[in-house]
């Protein structure tokens, strides 16, 4: 029993255990499967800081950690709150997927011509330094706006002299077309979510999951707590999430750590042919096959 255990939520503890056991087991063994994973690169990173692997696994994790939420968010039936970081999920995948991939072409959605790529080549490396540097810029943006607040001038100020030193040569490695482009959107391809989803050929994924995602996410919170039964006129009090809805939740998230990680798979791949005689990068072919092999 919970600490703060709310009404009715013991019955829907016990519909979901009843209805849901196989799907929560199932992710769960994901989960620890990518895990596995995971094992090789951390401790090549301990003897080779490559960047580009670097940069996909602190992707990967940070997906991994999220989707354990999930999880646990969907035990308790928590819909609403597996839908909100289900949502950041499929950002951190597009991202990921952004770094990992061998060719990427940047294009927006309503335009038939490629986004301006400011003269430079995307390799990987390139989108890598993009990434760290646009996470930096982020913060910055953050405490730029923070600055203006009277009460915590102070401490933005602190915080933007506290810049570490490869941001500088980042911004200076990716130009400065790239870090104004980069600093005024929300993903490190210098697009919106909508036009990277384009680029990256997962449009559908972005009209399906994230739409819906980010319906719930930012919907008024009084119309996700009332229900109109069949044939009824007024509304009756919604308590907790439906089953369906925790299932739905589930499945979104299980698709975009899947995806992830597949990404990370064919990067490791690449990157295995480069360092195998120092130290080996990818994991055994049973554990890759089971990551492929559960799917969604």
């Amino acid at each position: 029993m919970l600490i703060h255990e709310f009404p009715f939520e013991e019955q829907q503890f016990q519909t979901i255990q009843t209805q849901l056991a196989d799907v929560i087991d199932y992710s769960k063994r994901l989960l620890l499967s990518i895990r596995a994973l995971l094992n090789p690169p951390v401790a090549f990173q301990a003897h080779f800081a490559d960047p580009v692997v670097g940069a996909a696994l602190s992707l990967l994790l940070r997906a991994c950690r999220r989707y354990r939420q999930v999880i646990a968010l969907s035990e308790l039936g928590q819909a609403d709150g597996a839908d909100v970081i289900g949502r950041s999920m499929f950002e951190s995948f597009l991202t990921i997927a952004f770094v990992c991939r061998e060719q990427v072409q940047l294009s927006r959605r309503n335009s038939s011509k490629p986004a301006n790529q400011f003269g430079k080549e995307l390799t990987r490396e390139f989108r890598a330094k993009l990434y760290y540097t646009h996470s930096n810029l982020k913060k910055e943006r953050f405490f730029e706006n923070l600055r203006t607040v009277a009460n915590a001038k102070h401490v933005a100020e602190e915080k933007l002299n506290e810049r570490p030193g490869f941001v500088d040569s980042a911004i200076e490695d990716i130009g400065p077309e790239w870090s104004r482009a980069i600093k005024k959107e929300n993903t490190c391809a210098g697009l919106s979510i909508q036009d990277l989803s384009h680029s990256l050929g997962v449009y559908d994924l972005y009209r399906t999951i994230y739409a819906q995602q980010s319906f719930r996410v930012h919907s008024a919170d009084a119309g996700d707590y009332l229900k109109i039964a069949d044939g009824n006129s007024q509304p009756s009090a919604h308590y907790q999430s439906d089953v369906a809805e925790i299932k739905a939740a589930l499945w979104c998230a299980t698709t975009m750590v899947h995806l992830a990680a597949q990404e990370f798979w064919v990067l490791l791949d690449m990157k295995s042919k480069s360092y195998s005689k120092e130290i080996s990068l990818t994991n055994s072919p049973a554990v890759v096959r089971e990551v492929f092999r559960m799917g969604v």
